[in-house]
């Protein structure tokens, strides 16, 4: 009897998405292809959007905690990116169910979110208390995990250790824990885009025959470093005009689940400061249609995507470099990272230092100027991508669902767990309240 699966994506499925969207998107289209299971995916949008044979889509209901107990008989394992409810997750773990946790955007990642503030204010360091807490309740109640790389992978080892999860007999169930946390990317389509427009630059303001095309789609999340990019942009455009910029779909589609990011505002003002905004600096805050993002990778020359120096780049996967590899462009990207070291190592581009204008403008340069140089790496490029299929990626998770399963209990540590963390959380929606009053 095949094994009956439903996965909870923590964002929108559907026209227009982002990463988490795109990972369960595929996720979904992958583990039901050719039959292998039984899939539903429970989405934050309206189901109807989600456009899959094969795969039953619902809604999340207001009250998830109550959905998820009346699924639960349902399903033999769940795949929930981020966890799920605090109370979901305490009562799914003194159940059969086999839940998988999806962890790929990390712990590290809402260090960053909270502690790239100006200043750390009781809110913050609540919301990072209740954080906390909520991820040990995650942790210790998840049969098993998975990361995006093997450093999240470490990472999750690592925490699992800590919090004693790891018992003798997981090593003897699986010597390398593959049965507790594997490594899942994301991948890039089999077929290479194909534009559904005959002039694919037609979008893109002020883009001539002849120029050359930098494209940053998506986010300009608050680790990124797009003050170093633009600087290297005025630095070119101080002599030439045919080198342009397009950082698009800067308001995420899921408006309600993510701030405004402060970075995105600080680039704005600094190229207006460098006279290069609407001159070879573009921004749109338009987010691109998943169908149709392929007309304006196919636009572009160069994929782009500059971060600074701290923990998440650590464990980070940058997957719009995943874009850059199904349109076959090469890359300039900072050094760090697991995407950027692939980067590196098999010549898909240029990495740059960190925080370093001239290196950044002169890797731009280099693959804007060299002809020769470009078409090789291009040609790279192309015959790269072929490695990083969504089948492939996939196929860590198909094997976790198949493992043996590690053994949790929801004892009193869990439940005084989520006794903290409710306390916490309920502190948080009153100060909410205060502040809305």
């Amino acid at each position: 009897m095949k094994k009956r699966i439903l996965l909870a994506p923590n964002d929108f499925v559907g026209e227009k998405m982002a990463a988490p969207g795109i990972r369960h998107y595929h996720f979904a289209r992958e583990l039901a292809r050719e039959g292998r299971f039984d899939v539903t995916l429970m989405v934050t949008n309206d189901p109807r959007e989600v456009k899959l044979d094969d795969v039953r889509a619902i809604g999340t209901r207001a009250r998830r905690h109550r959905q998820m107990r009346e699924l639960a008989g349902s399903f033999d394992v769940i795949v929930a990116q981020g966890g799920l409810d605090f109370r979901s997750m305490v009562f799914l773990a003194g159940t059969g169910v086999r839940t998988i946790y999806d962890l790929y955007a990390p712990f590290f990642e809402m260090l960053t979110f909270l502690g790239a503030r100006d200043s750390a204010g009781p809110e913050q360091r609540l919301r990072w208390e209740a954080y906390c807490l909520r991820h040990r309740m995650l942790l210790l109640t998840g049969r098993a995990f998975i990361g995006a790389n093997d450093e999240q992978r470490h990472a999750l080892l690592g925490a699992l250790a800590a919090l004693g999860r790891v018992a003798l007999e997981d090593y003897r169930l699986d010597p390398t824990l593959g049965h507790l946390v594997r490594a899942v990317g994301l991948g890039v389509d089999v077929d290479p885009p194909r534009a559904s427009s005959d002039d694919v630059r037609a979008a893109l303001p002020q883009a001539r025959d002849g120029d050359r095309v930098l494209i940053w789609p998506g986010n300009l999340w608050d680790w990124f470093d797009p003050q170093t990019l633009i600087r290297a942009m005025a630095k070119i455009s101080a002599a030439r005009d045919d080198v342009k910029l397009y950082c698009l779909g800067l308001r995420h589609p899921n408006a309600s689940g993510y701030g405004e990011m402060t970075t995105t505002e600080r680039a704005i003002r600094l190229a207006e400061e460098l006279g290069v905004k609407d001159r070879t600096v573009f921004f749109d805050f338009g987010w691109i249609s998943y169908k149709e993002r392929q007309n304006y990778l196919l636009a572009a020359d160069i994929g782009v995507n500059v971060h600074s120096r701290h923990v998440e780049t650590t464990f980070a996967y940058r997957t719009r470099l995943l874009d850059y590899f199904w349109a076959a462009l090469p890359v300039v990207t900072t050094e760090g990272g697991a995407l950027s070291d692939l980067v590196e190592r098999n010549g898909l581009g240029r990495t740059v230092r960190f925080e370093d204008v001239d290196d950044c403008a002169r890797a731009i340069l280099e693959l804007c100027d060299e002809p020769d140089e470009y078409a090789r790496t291009r040609d790279r490029v192309a015959r790269f991508r072929q490695q990083l299929t969504w089948q492939r990626a996939v196929e860590p998770l198909v094997e976790l669902i198949e493992a043996p399963q590690s053994r949790v209990e929801a004892g009193p540590a869990v439940r005084a767990l989520a006794l903290r963390y409710a306390g916490a959380h309920a502190r948080l929606a009153l100060r909410g309240a205060r502040r809305a009053a």
